[in-house]
């Protein structure tokens, strides 16, 4: 009979273990909680992110590693053990980055802390500042231009008199082959950029599957109403991406 008991508990023992249960976890550092920390399940590929409470649900099993990602921290990995499975709870802490400044020194001066006052006691380096600006180079502080920039440059510029090169560019449809081109890495640039930071955030939240979801991005970045701006402004992309969800999925299930 006793026997019969242990077997049954091994049973059970082992079907808990390897199991997938949802855990509830939550994400601090030194000072607080820790938002938008990005948590994902190595094993599952499957992610989320903190709220403003840092807590997180992930679905779990026995020896899963969970990898907590956060740009003001440093990456943690945490591995779901025997205890995480019995309080179906989990709390990370991470460690703030700290960034080491460069030796300086303090010399006594005879200011007396007033801009004002100070700014004319300040000496002024009599040699002039030599750089590009100064010397009037060409494009001299100018952004540097993409590869493909500098041949759309090249096909619409002139040495002088007639622009004969532009002409013939646009005549033979090279320009408007260039500028197509251009709009096709703008797109492929946007949607890397979009893979990398929401992918994890459009399954889970949006209902997006896996497979779809460069049929997705690029549905994003057609759309009439895409602004690249929008790219630097994380609650505009989440509304943005949230509202062509809803168009996305209407298209591919018009029955549901």
């Amino acid at each position: 009979m006793q026997q019969k008991i242990t077997f049954l508990f091994f049973i059970l023992f082992t079907t808990t273990l390897f199991s997938q249960i949802k855990i509830k976890g939550t994400v601090v550092d030194s000072l607080g909680f820790v938002s938008d920390a990005h948590i994902v399940n190595l094993k599952t590929k499957k992610g989320t992110v903190t709220n403003s409470n840092g807590e997180f649900e992930l679905v779990a099993s026995f020896g899963d590693e969970i990898e907590i990602t956060s740009v003001q921290h440093h990456t943690e990995i945490a591995t779901v053990a025997n205890v995480t499975l019995r309080t179906k709870e989990m709390k990370i802490t991470l460690k703030i980055k700290t960034y080491q400044l460069e030796e300086f020194q303090l010399k006594k001066t005879d200011l007396i802390g007033s801009l004002g006052i100070d700014v004319k006691d300040v000496p002024v380096s009599p040699y002039p500042k030599i750089d590009a600006i100064s010397l009037g180079l060409p494009f001299a502080g100018q952004r540097k231009l993409t590869q493909i920039e500098r041949k759309i440059r090249t096909a619409t510029s002139a040495s002088g008199g007639i622009p004969l090169d532009l002409f013939l560019n646009v005549m033979s449809g090279r320009l408007k082959k260039l500028k197509e081109e251009q709009r096709v890495i703008g797109e492929n640039s946007d949607v890397d950029f979009m893979y990398e930071n929401y992918r994890f955030f459009i399954q889970d939240y949006y209902g997006i599957k896996k497979d779809d979801l460069y049929r997705f991005l690029y549905f994003c970045v057609t759309d009439p109403t895409y602004s690249r701006y929008s790219l630097k402004n994380e609650l505009k992309m989440i509304n943005f991406l949230k509202l062509m969800s809803s168009k996305f999925l209407d298209l591919k299930n018009p029955n549901e």
